[in-house]
């Protein structure tokens, strides 16, 4: 398959590390990670849930990623 075709399915890897865009705030990495056309509709509810399970991610959502 097409690594858009994987990725569109759901899967993916994230490599461990801080392999982020440093200039980008932290929602903004998270948002880069819901592309998939599935994810984009359902954003609102998968960063609510993301922010339930790290809450520290929530705290610090406008915070530049390489900080």
């Amino acid at each position: 398959m097409a690594p858009y075709d994987i990725a569109e399915l759901g899967i993916a890897h994230v490599p461990e590390g801080r392999r982020v865009f440093a200039n980008l705030s932290v929602e903004e990495n998270l948002i880069v990670g819901s592309y998939a056309r599935r994810a984009r509709a359902q954003r609102p509810k998968l960063l609510a849930e993301v922010y339930d399970l790290f809450p520290r991610l929530k705290e610090r959502c406008q915070q530049l990623a390489a900080a």
